[in-house]
């Protein structure tokens, strides 16, 4: 895969090997009926936003307090 201007935010740490590796999709296959209004098709850019929205679901709830912020 040839990526052109590739940037910091193109990679990721790897939890188990610590090694960098580039943001990739998911191997997607289409459903044999669906309106094309209806695809979501996964890329790197929706990968990495999802990898990042489900880490901040997951922060505790106390670290709010910690900080005195508003909850």
């Amino acid at each position: 895969m040839s990526v052109d201007k590739e940037s910091i935010f193109d990679y990721y740490v790897d939890e188990k090997t610590k090694e960098w590796k580039l943001w990739e999709a998911e191997k997607w296959t289409p459903p044999k009926k669906i309106a094309f209004s209806q695809l979501l098709i996964p890329t790197g850019d929706s990968t990495r936003a999802e990898y990042i929205l489900k880490n901040i679901a997951e922060l505790p709830e106390m670290r709010h307090l910690k900080r005195n912020e508003i909850s």
